[in-house]
């Protein structure tokens, strides 16, 4: 034992060491530096997660062939500008007919120096184009309703809910599994299913650009979807019984609920939750109606064909072509459903005298 108060003998006395002041402020001011250098990083890696969250989201729209947003009212005459070595000027003489006249008159007043502008001459000019009646390059969307038998495309200049009662009808009271488009809830009849598949891929795009303090929520979500998938699956095999089936499904939304509750900080965990929350009501249909899909994947499978046809043409360039070619898309892929002939069948219409109904049409037999 050694002595209470006298240091051990292995023990080393503390020592404290003095730094220059100069040496100090240098570090203090590389201290700076460095802290101002990570929080531009910071603002740097913010911005670019925005911008990548905003790239994939523009990825998902759809678009019509070669669109460029909205076209211009007044575009530049196609071609490559005359040079010096043009040949001989001539110009073109007045047209014999005139489709469209537009009245360019003078400001009022100059922009410039405020006075006023009086005309010395009004010329007229005559420019000569195409009329623009056609399809392509305008905004329109291809609409797509998917049943077991039958299956209805449609083009239309719109996605909002005018244009769903044109295939559906506003009384349609059936189930209706979208990605959660708002207009679809004005179907206020519908049985509606929220589309899993969307869930999920937005999670997992969340995930690879998340930040590891962002990352729970996104991870989180995916779990509770993919265990839900899990128990539909085991109680399909008969692993789980009916009233297995309605615990569970009971307890998984008991823990969305809690979920929720908890406010989330970063914008894209933010925009998730108020996504989940407005979707609440319509997650687990598919687990209270045993057979109904949770996904929308048979409108998506049916469309992704339609939409790389539109994008390289597809009739697209005319009214009357966008018409014929969802009605023949329409034909097509019905009779693929029914394991019927769609050829023969488009003969027979070729061929009617009058107007006749095919055989796909539900209750035509």
């Amino acid at each position: 034992m050694r002595p209470v108060g006298r240091p051990a003998a292995d023990s080393k006395p503390e020592s404290i060491e003095f730094v220059p002041k100069r040496d100090l402020d240098r570090a203090q001011q590389e201290n700076e530096r460095l802290r101002k250098e990570i929080e531009r990083l910071k603002q740097e890696a913010e911005r670019l997660r925005r911008e990548l969250e905003a790239a994939l989201r523009a990825s998902k729209r759809q678009a019509a062939p070669h669109s460029r947003g909205t076209p211009k009212a007044n575009p530049q005459r196609p071609g490559r500008k005359p040079g010096r070595r043009y040949g001989r000027q001539a110009c073109r003489p007045t047209p014999s007919r005139v489709d469209e006249q537009i009245a360019v008159p003078l400001p009022e007043r100059c922009p410039h120096c405020g006075g006023g502008v009086e005309p010395e001459s009004c010329q007229p000019q005559y420019q000569e184009e195409i009329v623009r009646r056609k399809v392509g390059g305008r905004l329109q969307w291809l609409h797509v309703a998917v049943s077991a038998q039958v299956t209805v495309y449609a083009i239309l200049p719109g996605r909002g809910y005018p244009q769903s009662v044109v295939i559906l009808g506003a009384e349609y009271d059936g189930f209706l599994l979208h990605d959660g488009w708002a207009p679809y809830y004005r179907f206020q009849f519908a049985f509606h299913q929220s589309c899993w598949a969307h869930l999920l891929n937005r999670c997992r795009e969340m995930a690879q650009i998340a930040s590891p303090s962002a990352l729970a929520f996104p991870r989180a979500v995916e779990h509770l979807l993919q265990t839900s998938l899990e128990l539909r699956d085991r109680y399909e095999q008969g692993e789980v019984s009916e009233r297995g089936m309605r615990i569970a499904t009971g307890k998984l939304e008991t823990k969305l609920d809690r979920m929720l509750e908890k406010r989330r900080r970063n914008p894209a965990n933010h925009r998730l939750a108020r996504h989940l929350e407005h979707e609440q009501l319509w997650l687990f249909t598919f687990l209270h109606c045993f057979g109904l899909d949770a996904t929308n994947n048979a409108a998506e499978r049916a469309i992704r064909g339609m939409v790389i046809s539109r994008k390289v043409w597809g009739g697209n360039r005319t009214w009357e072509g966008a018409r014929t070619q969802q009605i023949l898309a329409r034909v097509r892929r019905t009779c693929g459903q029914q394991g019927k002939d769609a050829f023969t069948r488009c003969v027979s219409l070729l061929r009617a005298p009058r107007m006749v109904i095919l055989d796909i049409v539900p209750g035509a037999d």
